[in-house]
């Protein structure tokens, strides 16, 4: 989520977006309901902590528009506005991976029954890797993959990824304190903060674990598998 760009440069937005936003419908809807609606960046790692974020933004917009009408926005017909600036999102994806449309499209509709007025646009890569890098998009689906907690400073330091675009002080703090202290238990604490952080100001919003669907024959053997879930073949044969 672009925390730079009107609108979602208000937190109060940001937030509003995540309450809006009914996961369990959303993966059904665009993904045949296959995979497991997730809570924070650090998934399938020590540090996720899924009690402490599951309740975070639970489906909820009465409270979305609470935080709204908080912040200054007003619902005069069928889409918030604020100093005569309508709540509009540009909403990018790949047009060339059927996944990210048809998330894109999911949360679309969504949004836009919580009054916020929402354009879908499909890019070919590069032209949405300029848009990432510009800022020009509200919010794009995309998915990463990591072993370590550390590539958080990927994403929320400043550099090529931080898609988001935004940086905070105490955050990087935290994320360049896990980089340098191998105590495994400090570690999760320093990561677990970072996380809460992330995800209190509303910067990105996990949708689904990032799964394998794999069928298998019984009489295949040998494939091995490497961090983050990717398949091997070298050494596979069929008995």
């Amino acid at each position: 989520i672009n925390a730079q760009k009107f609108p979602t440069d208000d937190i109060a937005v940001r937030k509003a977006i995540l309450l809006s936003v009914d996961k369990t419908a959303l993966i059904q809807t665009a993904q045949q309901g296959v995979f497991t609606p997730t809570y924070g960046p650090m998934v399938g790692m020590p540090e996720y902590n899924v009690s402490a974020l599951e309740s975070m933004y639970s489906y909820d917009p009465k409270k979305a528009a609470e935080l709204l009408i908080g912040a200054g926005w007003a619902k005069n017909g069928q889409y918030w506005s604020k100093g005569g600036k309508e709540l509009a999102l540009t909403l990018t994806a790949i047009s060339t991976v059927p996944a990210y449309p048809l998330i894109a499209q999911a949360l679309q509709s969504q949004l836009q029954a919580n009054g916020m007025n929402v354009t879908v646009t499909q890019l070919a890569v590069p032209a949405w890797l300029d848009a990432n890098l510009k800022g020009t998009m509200s919010l794009t689906p995309l998915q990463y993959v990591a072993v370590d907690p550390a590539a958080l400073h990927l994403w929320f330091e400043p550099g090529y990824y931080n898609w988001s675009h935004y940086t905070n002080p105490k955050l990087t703090k935290l994320i360049d304190q896990g980089q340098q202290t191998s105590v495994v238990a400090e570690r999760q604490r320093i990561y677990e903060q970072a996380q809460t952080l992330i995800m209190e100001q509303a910067v990105m919003m996990p949708i689904h674990q990032n799964a394998d669907l794999l069928l298998m024959a019984k009489n295949l053997s040998g494939v091995t598998y490497a961090g983050g879930g990717f398949e091997y073949f070298l050494g596979a044969s069929l008995s």
